[in-house]
């Protein structure tokens, strides 16, 4: 699922949900709370397969794959080359199909474990 105006579809207006704010147990700590430290995670991309994750603050992407629970972080080059692909692709009216085959191309790299608590 795309987060923003148009779920079955991309679009630049979709980066999202700025999140500014930690929910560690269901209590909510403000990121910009914890030591003078801001923190902001946006929502580009949600689908039952892959999400897409920006900390704009580090020029970073995260990449996660639900099903195997693993992800990567991608920055500087390979992150600009990631949103340049996605860019290109919202032009052409997408489906969350589409967008997660895109988000499979990174497959390789994703070998993190995702940890839930």
């Amino acid at each position: 699922m795309f987060y923003g105006t148009a779920p079955e579809k991309f679009s630049p207006a979709c980066i999202l949900q700025n999140r500014t704010h930690l929910d560690i147990n269901g209590t909510r700590i403000a990121a910009d709370s914890t030591e003078g430290y801001t923190m902001t995670m946006n929502v580009v991309f949600s689908s039952p397969s892959y999400q897409v994750l920006e900390y704009p603050e580090q020029d970073a992407i995260e990449l996660v794959d639900k099903i195997r629970a693993i992800g990567t972080l991608i920055q500087g080059e390979m992150a600009a080359g990631f949103r340049a692909s996605l860019m290109n692709l919202s032009a052409q009216e997408p489906s969350a199909e589409d967008v997660d085959d895109l988000i499979g191309t990174y497959d390789a790299l994703m070998h993190l474990p995702q940890l839930y608590h």
